[in-house]
């Protein structure tokens, strides 16, 4: 199953998401998906950073490479997909896609940058300050595919 949550960068954000973040998500039509299933995905992502890479691939929106920032142990699944599906992306007004059910991230290479400083920034200041058990039990909570 794929979903994907759109969004556009913003000028600048310390943080990914948020009020202050780097990136404004779209809404979606059914709040259910925004309210559970994305802070899941966030989880999963943060749970798994040291196994996360940003991978260029043969995607382009206006002329500029698409950076796949997923986990190097579904890059392949994750890559085929979006080079069957690249045309879909390079229409798209969005700037930015997340597939909240695989949990990957698809951009602009003009764009890299500031997203991997908002998402350390994420990382450091707001998952690792969360203790560790609290951390294990959100990735757990996480892994249950229940909306």
């Amino acid at each position: 199953m794929r979903l994907i949550q759109t969004g556009n960068f913003k000028e600048n954000g310390k943080e990914l998401f948020y009020r202050t973040g780097l990136i404004d998500l779209d809404v979606m039509e059914d709040k259910i998906f925004q309210t559970n299933i994305v802070p899941k995905s966030y989880n999963i992502i943060m749970h798994d950073y040291e196994d996360y890479n940003y991978y260029v691939t043969s995607a382009t929106r206006n002329n500029d490479e698409l950076i796949l920032f997923c986990n190097k142990n579904t890059v392949r699944n994750e890559v085929k997909f979006i080079y069957e599906t690249k045309e879909y992306f390079s229409r798209l007004k969005n700037d930015f896609w997340w597939d909240v059910c695989n949990h990957w991230m698809l951009f602009p290479n003009d764009k890299m940058i500031a997203f991997e400083k908002s998402i350390d920034y994420d990382h450091q200041n707001w998952w690792m300050q969360r203790p560790e058990i609290e951390r294990e039990h959100a990735y757990q909570m996480s892994l249950k595919r229940k909306n």
